[in-house]
């Protein structure tokens, strides 16, 4: 992981530098011996330590009112209403009464959930999960009764 070059000076002397080139994370070190005919040996302890090198994200999509970018399911940011996320796809919450399937790595529109039945409230939709492979969903001012659960849920 350490190297010396040059490998040796002439009698007159000169510079030695020392390359750390790491193969693995972690502190290394190693010591470093310089010879000279007719005088005392030379010793260096040399010590390095190689980091994770951070993770550089690019960003693929971003279709916000910031970005000034906008796709055929986010026209109106004003009513996106919130987001989950499961299996890849991101589930929101458009237009207040559409549950929207994006795909979370290309931002491509995949469809709608089908809502068929739901009404009422302030807003028909405000909020999504994904539990397991169905989607929970709820009002803004009253709850759905859909087999005795205070929540609709909806499967993707």
């Amino acid at each position: 992981m350490f190297t010396v070059s040059p490998a040796s000076l002439a009698k007159t002397g000169g510079t030695v530098t020392v390359t750390y080139t790491p193969t693995a994370v972690g502190t290394h070190s190693a010591t470093i011996t310089l010879k000279s005919t007719g005088a005392a040996d030379k010793t260096v302890n040399v010590t390095g330590t190689a980091k994770t090198a951070p993770i550089t994200f690019t960003q693929i999509w971003n279709y916000s009112q910031t970005s000034g970018q906008s796709a055929n399911w986010a026209t109106d940011f004003t009513k996106i209403r919130n987001m989950d996320y499961g299996s890849g796809k991101l589930y929101v919450i458009t237009e207040t009464s559409k549950i929207s399937v994006i795909n979370a790595q290309t931002g491509a529109y995949l469809g709608d959930l089908s809502t068929q039945g739901l009404t009422g409230g302030t807003l028909t939709l405000i909020d999504c999960k994904v539990v397991g492979t169905s989607i929970v969903a709820c009002n803004l001012a009253t709850s759905y009764l859909f087999a005795n659960s205070l929540l609709h849920i909806l499967t993707s």
